[in-house]
Protein backbone atom coordinates (compact mmCIF):
# COMPACT_ATOMS: atom_id res chain seq x y z
CA UNK A 1 0.00 0.00 0.00
CA UNK A 2 1.24 3.40 -0.77
CA UNK A 3 1.75 6.72 0.51
CA UNK A 4 -1.77 8.14 1.76
CA UNK A 5 -2.76 11.44 0.26
CA UNK A 6 -1.94 14.24 3.19
CA UNK A 7 -4.77 15.99 2.68
CA UNK A 8 -8.26 15.30 4.48
CA UNK A 9 -12.19 16.16 3.94
CA UNK A 10 -11.90 19.00 5.79
CA UNK A 11 -8.89 20.86 4.19
CA UNK A 12 -10.46 19.92 0.72
CA UNK A 13 -14.02 21.43 1.67
CA UNK A 14 -12.18 24.63 2.57
CA UNK A 15 -9.97 24.29 -0.42
CA UNK A 16 -12.81 24.15 -2.77
CA UNK A 17 -14.48 27.29 -0.89
CA UNK A 18 -11.48 29.29 -1.70
CA UNK A 19 -11.14 28.68 -5.31
CA UNK A 20 -15.28 29.94 -5.60
CA UNK A 21 -14.45 32.31 -3.84
CA UNK A 22 -11.52 33.76 -6.15
CA UNK A 23 -13.12 32.70 -9.16
CA UNK A 24 -10.30 29.96 -9.82
CA UNK A 25 -13.26 27.49 -10.52
CA UNK A 26 -16.86 27.34 -11.52
CA UNK A 27 -19.99 24.94 -10.50
CA UNK A 28 -18.89 22.12 -13.07
CA UNK A 29 -14.88 22.36 -11.59
CA UNK A 30 -15.65 21.86 -7.83
CA UNK A 31 -18.11 18.94 -9.24
CA UNK A 32 -14.95 17.64 -11.08
CA UNK A 33 -13.12 17.45 -8.58
CA UNK A 34 -15.63 16.53 -5.78
CA UNK A 35 -16.23 13.31 -7.92
CA UNK A 36 -12.33 12.74 -8.18
CA UNK A 37 -11.91 12.79 -4.77
CA UNK A 38 -15.03 10.40 -4.00
CA UNK A 39 -13.18 8.11 -6.52
CA UNK A 40 -9.80 7.89 -5.21
CA UNK A 41 -11.19 7.41 -1.65
CA UNK A 42 -13.84 4.47 -2.98
CA UNK A 43 -11.13 3.18 -5.22
CA UNK A 44 -7.51 4.12 -4.98
CA UNK A 45 -7.67 4.43 -0.81
CA UNK A 46 -6.51 7.83 -1.06
CA UNK A 47 -3.57 6.26 -2.52
CA UNK A 48 -1.14 9.99 -3.65
CA UNK A 49 0.41 8.02 -6.31
CA UNK A 50 -2.21 5.81 -7.58
CA UNK A 51 -4.62 9.22 -7.76
CA UNK A 52 -1.81 11.04 -9.97
CA UNK A 53 -1.42 8.33 -12.07
CA UNK A 54 -4.94 7.99 -12.68
CA UNK A 55 -4.80 11.46 -13.99
CA UNK A 56 -1.50 11.09 -15.54
CA UNK A 57 0.00 14.39 -13.28
CA UNK A 58 1.67 15.04 -11.48
CA UNK A 59 1.99 13.42 -7.81
CA UNK A 60 3.15 17.16 -6.04
CA UNK A 61 0.11 18.99 -8.70
CA UNK A 62 -2.62 16.69 -7.21
CA UNK A 63 -1.87 17.01 -3.90
CA UNK A 64 -1.34 20.92 -4.34
CA UNK A 65 -4.77 21.42 -6.04
CA UNK A 66 -6.55 19.52 -3.57
CA UNK A 67 -4.71 21.08 -0.30
CA UNK A 68 -6.04 24.21 -1.97
CA UNK A 69 -2.02 25.64 -2.87
CA UNK A 70 -3.36 27.06 -6.13
CA UNK A 71 -3.10 30.29 -7.35
CA UNK A 72 -3.24 29.76 -10.80
CA UNK A 73 -6.19 28.12 -13.21
CA UNK A 74 -7.32 24.65 -12.26
CA UNK A 75 -8.65 24.18 -16.11
CA UNK A 76 -5.71 22.00 -17.09
CA UNK A 77 -6.10 19.49 -13.92
CA UNK A 78 -10.70 19.43 -14.16
CA UNK A 79 -9.83 18.55 -17.62
CA UNK A 80 -7.95 15.89 -17.01
CA UNK A 81 -10.10 14.58 -14.29
CA UNK A 82 -13.15 14.60 -17.01
CA UNK A 83 -11.35 12.54 -19.43
CA UNK A 84 -11.15 10.11 -16.83
CA UNK A 85 -14.84 10.40 -15.66
CA UNK A 86 -15.89 9.42 -18.96
CA UNK A 87 -13.66 6.28 -19.22
CA UNK A 88 -14.76 5.18 -15.98
CA UNK A 89 -18.64 5.90 -17.31
CA UNK A 90 -18.06 4.28 -20.39
CA UNK A 91 -17.17 0.94 -18.21
CA UNK A 92 -20.46 -1.29 -19.27
CA UNK A 93 -22.43 -2.19 -15.79
CA UNK A 94 -23.09 -5.28 -14.56
CA UNK A 95 -26.56 -4.79 -13.35
CA UNK A 96 -29.51 -6.59 -15.49
CA UNK A 97 -32.83 -4.64 -16.01
CA UNK A 98 -35.36 -6.04 -14.31
CA UNK A 99 -39.09 -4.77 -13.08
CA UNK A 100 -37.09 -5.22 -9.43
CA UNK A 101 -33.91 -3.57 -9.96
CA UNK A 102 -35.98 -0.30 -12.04
CA UNK A 103 -37.86 -0.17 -9.45
CA UNK A 104 -35.13 0.01 -6.98
CA UNK A 105 -33.33 2.65 -8.95
CA UNK A 106 -36.52 4.72 -9.10
CA UNK A 107 -35.98 4.65 -5.15
CA UNK A 108 -32.73 5.64 -5.23
CA UNK A 109 -33.00 8.52 -7.72
CA UNK A 110 -36.34 9.93 -5.77
CA UNK A 111 -33.97 9.57 -2.76
CA UNK A 112 -31.03 11.57 -4.77
CA UNK A 113 -33.60 14.62 -6.59
CA UNK A 114 -35.69 14.85 -3.39
CA UNK A 115 -33.19 14.44 -0.86
CA UNK A 116 -35.81 12.33 1.08
CA UNK A 117 -35.25 9.41 3.23
CA UNK A 118 -36.10 5.76 1.56
CA UNK A 119 -36.78 2.69 2.77
CA UNK A 120 -35.75 -0.57 0.23
CA UNK A 121 -37.01 -3.72 1.73
CA UNK A 122 -37.61 -7.27 0.74
CA UNK A 123 -36.50 -11.15 1.39
CA UNK A 124 -32.88 -11.97 0.75
CA UNK A 125 -31.76 -12.88 -1.93
CA UNK A 126 -33.47 -10.45 -4.61
CA UNK A 127 -30.40 -8.32 -5.65
CA UNK A 128 -30.88 -5.47 -3.32
CA UNK A 129 -27.38 -5.11 -2.20
CA UNK A 130 -25.25 -5.80 -5.69
CA UNK A 131 -28.20 -2.74 -7.37
CA UNK A 132 -27.82 0.03 -4.81
CA UNK A 133 -23.84 -0.63 -4.81
CA UNK A 134 -24.29 -0.90 -8.63
CA UNK A 135 -26.08 2.42 -8.47
CA UNK A 136 -23.86 4.33 -5.84
CA UNK A 137 -21.05 3.16 -8.25
CA UNK A 138 -22.56 4.96 -11.93
CA UNK A 139 -23.94 8.01 -9.55
CA UNK A 140 -21.57 10.70 -8.68
CA UNK A 141 -18.70 9.19 -7.02
CA UNK A 142 -18.51 11.02 -3.50
CA UNK A 143 -22.05 11.90 -3.93
CA UNK A 144 -23.51 8.74 -3.49
CA UNK A 145 -21.85 6.83 -0.26
CA UNK A 146 -22.65 3.69 0.57
CA UNK A 147 -22.08 1.75 3.54
CA UNK A 148 -22.37 -1.90 5.19
CA UNK A 149 -24.07 -1.76 8.38
CA UNK A 150 -22.50 -5.03 10.55
CA UNK A 151 -24.02 -7.09 12.85
CA UNK A 152 -22.84 -5.99 16.80
CA UNK A 153 -22.48 -2.44 14.79
CA UNK A 154 -22.18 0.83 17.21
CA UNK A 155 -22.83 4.12 17.02
CA UNK A 156 -19.00 5.11 16.74
CA UNK A 157 -18.57 1.98 14.12
CA UNK A 158 -20.61 3.31 11.87
CA UNK A 159 -19.77 6.94 12.01
CA UNK A 160 -16.32 5.73 11.21
CA UNK A 161 -17.89 3.68 8.26
CA UNK A 162 -19.33 6.80 7.05
CA UNK A 163 -16.21 8.85 7.27
CA UNK A 164 -14.17 6.71 6.01
CA UNK A 165 -16.40 6.64 2.80
CA UNK A 166 -16.34 10.24 2.32
CA UNK A 167 -12.11 10.17 2.96
CA UNK A 168 -12.47 11.68 6.48
CA UNK A 169 -9.63 10.70 8.35
CA UNK A 170 -10.62 8.78 11.84
CA UNK A 171 -6.89 7.63 12.96
CA UNK A 172 -6.81 8.79 17.19
CA UNK A 173 -10.17 10.99 17.03
CA UNK A 174 -12.73 11.02 19.25
CA UNK A 175 -16.07 9.64 17.70
CA UNK A 176 -17.93 12.83 18.42
CA UNK A 177 -15.15 14.85 16.37
CA UNK A 178 -15.65 12.36 13.98
CA UNK A 179 -19.52 12.83 13.47
CA UNK A 180 -19.41 16.90 13.30
CA UNK A 181 -16.44 16.18 10.43
CA UNK A 182 -19.48 13.59 8.85
CA UNK A 183 -22.33 16.60 9.12
CA UNK A 184 -19.94 18.68 7.53
CA UNK A 185 -19.25 16.34 4.54
CA UNK A 186 -22.67 16.09 3.74
CA UNK A 187 -25.08 18.49 1.92
CA UNK A 188 -28.12 18.59 -0.21
CA UNK A 189 -26.46 17.08 -3.36
CA UNK A 190 -24.95 14.05 -1.22
CA UNK A 191 -27.22 10.62 -1.08
CA UNK A 192 -26.12 7.95 1.89
CA UNK A 193 -27.11 4.31 1.40
CA UNK A 194 -27.24 1.98 4.60
CA UNK A 195 -27.26 -1.77 3.38
CA UNK A 196 -28.31 -4.13 5.87
CA UNK A 197 -29.60 -1.62 7.97
CA UNK A 198 -31.97 -4.16 9.85
CA UNK A 199 -28.39 -4.57 12.30
CA UNK A 200 -29.46 -0.99 13.82
CA UNK A 201 -33.28 -1.92 14.87
CA UNK A 202 -33.10 -1.94 18.60
CA UNK A 203 -34.99 -4.81 20.52
CA UNK A 204 -33.62 -3.02 24.08
CA UNK A 205 -31.30 -0.14 24.86
CA UNK A 206 -30.04 3.18 23.27
CA UNK A 207 -27.63 1.39 20.91
CA UNK A 208 -29.66 1.17 17.72
CA UNK A 209 -31.82 4.20 18.68
CA UNK A 210 -28.63 6.24 18.52
CA UNK A 211 -27.26 4.68 15.47
CA UNK A 212 -30.72 5.75 13.73
CA UNK A 213 -30.70 9.08 15.14
CA UNK A 214 -27.36 10.04 13.83
CA UNK A 215 -28.79 9.11 10.07
CA UNK A 216 -32.02 10.97 10.74
CA UNK A 217 -29.65 13.64 12.27
CA UNK A 218 -27.58 13.61 8.77
CA UNK A 219 -31.14 13.95 6.85
CA UNK A 220 -32.71 16.60 8.67
CA UNK A 221 -29.62 18.59 9.54
CA UNK A 222 -27.59 18.19 6.01
CA UNK A 223 -30.67 18.25 3.77
CA UNK A 224 -29.30 14.83 2.34
CA UNK A 225 -31.27 12.00 0.87
CA UNK A 226 -30.81 8.57 2.99
CA UNK A 227 -31.53 5.10 1.75
CA UNK A 228 -32.20 2.32 4.29
CA UNK A 229 -31.64 -1.48 3.35
CA UNK A 230 -33.95 -3.53 4.77
CA UNK A 231 -34.05 -7.39 5.00
CA UNK A 232 -38.50 -7.80 5.27
CA UNK A 233 -38.10 -9.80 9.01
CA UNK A 234 -35.84 -6.48 10.17
CA UNK A 235 -39.28 -4.41 9.21
CA UNK A 236 -41.63 -6.31 10.25
CA UNK A 237 -39.73 -5.75 13.80
CA UNK A 238 -39.95 -2.34 13.46
CA UNK A 239 -43.80 -2.23 12.47
CA UNK A 240 -44.63 -5.10 15.49
CA UNK A 241 -42.11 -5.20 18.04
CA UNK A 242 -41.69 -3.77 21.39
CA UNK A 243 -39.78 -0.64 20.14
CA UNK A 244 -42.45 0.17 17.30
CA UNK A 245 -43.71 3.28 19.49
CA UNK A 246 -40.02 4.25 19.04
CA UNK A 247 -40.17 4.13 15.43
CA UNK A 248 -43.39 5.65 14.65
CA UNK A 249 -41.36 9.28 14.25
CA UNK A 250 -38.68 7.01 12.12
CA UNK A 251 -41.60 5.72 10.02
CA UNK A 252 -42.92 9.65 9.57
CA UNK A 253 -39.93 10.54 7.78
CA UNK A 254 -40.02 8.11 5.54
CA UNK A 255 -40.90 9.47 1.56
CA UNK A 256 -40.45 6.84 -0.48
CA UNK A 257 -40.95 3.10 0.83
CA UNK A 258 -40.22 0.52 -1.67
CA UNK A 259 -41.39 -3.31 -0.73
CA UNK A 260 -40.08 -6.14 -3.14
CA UNK A 261 -43.24 -8.98 -2.49
CA UNK A 262 -41.96 -11.74 -0.80
CA UNK A 263 -42.56 -15.13 -2.66
CA UNK A 264 -43.00 -13.68 -5.67
CA UNK A 265 -40.93 -13.78 -8.77
CA UNK A 266 -41.58 -11.97 -11.96
CA UNK A 267 -41.74 -13.58 -15.38
CA UNK A 268 -39.62 -10.47 -17.13
CA UNK A 269 -37.26 -10.69 -14.21
CA UNK A 270 -36.01 -14.18 -14.53
CA UNK A 271 -36.05 -14.28 -18.30
CA UNK A 272 -33.97 -10.94 -18.35
CA UNK A 273 -31.48 -12.67 -16.44
CA UNK A 274 -31.31 -16.14 -18.17
CA UNK A 275 -31.08 -13.96 -21.36
CA UNK A 276 -28.03 -11.61 -20.04
CA UNK A 277 -26.06 -14.74 -19.30
CA UNK A 278 -26.76 -16.04 -22.88
CA UNK A 279 -28.73 -18.85 -22.08
CA UNK A 280 -31.70 -20.05 -24.78
CA UNK A 281 -35.26 -19.40 -23.75
CA UNK A 282 -35.70 -23.38 -22.93
CA UNK A 283 -34.06 -22.43 -20.08
CA UNK A 284 -36.41 -20.03 -18.37
CA UNK A 285 -38.76 -22.73 -16.84
CA UNK A 286 -35.90 -24.92 -14.98
CA UNK A 287 -34.68 -20.76 -13.94
CA UNK A 288 -37.40 -20.21 -12.33
CA UNK A 289 -37.57 -23.31 -10.16
CA UNK A 290 -33.75 -22.70 -9.25
CA UNK A 291 -35.29 -18.86 -7.98
CA UNK A 292 -37.76 -20.19 -5.92
CA UNK A 293 -34.88 -22.75 -3.98
CA UNK A 294 -33.44 -21.08 0.04
CA UNK A 295 -30.86 -18.44 -1.64
CA UNK A 296 -33.19 -17.73 -4.75
CA UNK A 297 -31.27 -15.42 -7.48
CA UNK A 298 -28.31 -15.81 -5.49
CA UNK A 299 -28.64 -19.50 -6.39
CA UNK A 300 -30.05 -18.79 -9.36
CA UNK A 301 -26.61 -16.45 -10.70
CA UNK A 302 -24.56 -19.45 -9.54
CA UNK A 303 -26.16 -22.34 -11.47
CA UNK A 304 -25.68 -19.72 -14.69
CA UNK A 305 -22.56 -18.85 -14.23
CA UNK A 306 -21.55 -23.06 -13.33
CA UNK A 307 -23.32 -24.00 -16.41
CA UNK A 308 -21.44 -21.58 -18.45
CA UNK A 309 -18.21 -22.84 -17.49
CA UNK A 310 -19.54 -26.22 -18.05
CA UNK A 311 -20.11 -25.50 -21.86
CA UNK A 312 -17.12 -23.77 -22.37
CA UNK A 313 -15.16 -26.90 -21.30
CA UNK A 314 -17.07 -29.23 -23.04
CA UNK A 315 -17.99 -26.86 -26.39
CA UNK A 316 -21.45 -27.26 -25.26
CA UNK A 317 -24.59 -25.00 -25.80
CA UNK A 318 -26.16 -22.38 -23.50
CA UNK A 319 -29.54 -24.41 -23.07
CA UNK A 320 -31.70 -26.28 -20.45
CA UNK A 321 -29.96 -29.33 -20.63
CA UNK A 322 -26.69 -27.50 -19.60
CA UNK A 323 -28.45 -25.41 -16.78
CA UNK A 324 -29.71 -28.48 -15.22
CA UNK A 325 -26.81 -30.34 -15.03
CA UNK A 326 -25.26 -27.30 -13.38
CA UNK A 327 -28.18 -27.55 -10.83
CA UNK A 328 -27.76 -31.30 -10.17
CA UNK A 329 -23.91 -30.65 -9.86
CA UNK A 330 -24.71 -28.27 -7.04
CA UNK A 331 -27.10 -30.59 -5.51
CA UNK A 332 -24.70 -33.19 -5.33
CA UNK A 333 -22.28 -31.16 -3.18
CA UNK A 334 -20.20 -30.38 -6.79
CA UNK A 335 -19.19 -33.95 -6.75
CA UNK A 336 -18.62 -35.64 -10.34
CA UNK A 337 -19.42 -39.41 -10.87
CA UNK A 338 -15.74 -39.93 -11.42
CA UNK A 339 -15.07 -39.16 -8.03
CA UNK A 340 -16.94 -42.30 -6.72
CA UNK A 341 -15.60 -45.45 -6.17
Amino acid sequence: MGTRISVGRAQLTRALAGYRESGLLDNAGEEAIEWFWGYATEHLNLDRDRMAEALEYDATTVHNALAGNRTASLGPMVERIELMRKRVAGRESKLIETPVTRRICEALEYAKNSGSMVVIRGETGRGKTFTVKEWARANNHGRSVYVRCQSGCTKGKLVRQIAEAIGVGTSGKRTSDIEAQVEKGFDRRRTLIVDEAGHMVPTHGRSGRDMLDLLRDIHDMCESGVVFVFTSVYWDEIQTGRMAPFFEQFIGRIGYNLHIPEGHLFREEIAAIVRAHGFDDDALPLAAEIAKEEGKLRVLFRDLANARVFAKSSGGKLDGKMLKGARAWRHSGGARKEDTI
